[in-house]
């Protein structure tokens, strides 16, 4: 190696390190700015943003979308049980950049998305990025299922959905609480048609065998190495010693029954439309 050669390793991670820094100058530079956004949506509804996103910044957000966020949030950000990322419909209006920044660092009280903390906020503004870019791609571009939403909700009470779904005040408690639905047309579609292809471990069903060959059956709703909780089918809450138990039966078959041969296509698309409006974004 010549005199005064960095080894390798070394040099990878000066280089590695000297990256994130800038990337951290940049975010520090842009974040100031951000700051001093206003909080109003600007005359044509759009909220202020930023426009110092570079390629490399976007590339690098995409990449952290899929990896901390597609679980929720789906492949590329574009929705599954957690709401579509590219579209640029919000569910409380526009937003500016350090909005957006503050709920990947705080999440938001009332739904399922978690905060990642402040102290990696020098990362976000990636994902920020490519959030934006998808938007601008999206812009003039139809939106939502394409069934009739009045329909739709007469399906849903024909059919009696509301006897294990919660809604509002009132309905079941073993199915998805849709008061705070936040899903994307096609998961909404997918759960009516074929339940059983990605089931939710909070939605799965349970057989408990008891140490007196009593058998209860249910949906787990927490589960720790010394117990387990469950809502019964006559939707009572039951906490279980797992040391009172012969042993636990995960199902493989969500608790949602399929719809498939139940519904036309049609109505398919209706109850899919009405369950997706029940979010009430506004319209971009």
């Amino acid at each position: 190696m010549p005199l005064g050669a960095r080894p390798p390793v070394l040099a990878i991670s000066l280089i590695f390190t000297s990256s994130l820094f800038g990337q951290a100058a940049n975010f520090q530079d842009t974040k100031s700015a951000a700051a001093t956004e206003s909080k109003q949506a600007r005359p044509d509804g759009t909220a202020p943003r930023l426009t110092s996103f570079t390629a490399d910044m976007i590339e690098q957000g995409k990449h952290s979308v899929n990896a901390f966020c597609g679980r929720c949030h789906g492949r590329d950000g574009r929705g599954a049980k957690g709401p579509d990322l590219t579209d640029g419909i919000y569910l409380r209006g526009p937003m500016t950049d350090q909005e957006i920044v503050d709920i990947i660092a705080n999440g938001r009280s009332g739904t399922g998305m978690i905060g990642f903390g402040a102290d990696y906020e020098d990362y976000y503004l990636p994902v920020v990025a490519y959030i934006r870019a998808e938007e601008a791609k999206a812009k003039g571009k139809p939106q939502g299922p394409k069934g009739d939403i009045a329909r739709g909700e007469a399906i849903y009470k024909k059919q009696q959905c509301g006897g294990c779904h919660w809604l509002n005040r009132s309905g079941g408690r073993l199915g998805t609480d849709l008061t705070h639905l936040a899903a994307t047309a096609n998961f909404v579609r997918q759960k009516i048609l074929s339940p059983d292809q990605e089931i939710d471990r909070l939605h799965q069903k349970v057989v408990l065998l008891h140490s007196n060959d009593q058998v209860t059956t249910g949906k787990r709703l927490r589960e720790t190495e010394h117990d387990i909780l469950i809502i019964d089918d006559q939707e009572n809450l039951r906490s279980i010693r797992k040391s009172d138990l012969e042993g636990v039966r995960y199902s493989s078959k969500s608790i949602m029954p399929s719809y498939k041969d139940a519904l036309s296509q049609q109505e398919i698309e209706d109850l899919t439309a009405y369950l997706v409006s029940l979010q009430q974004k506004p319209a971009q």
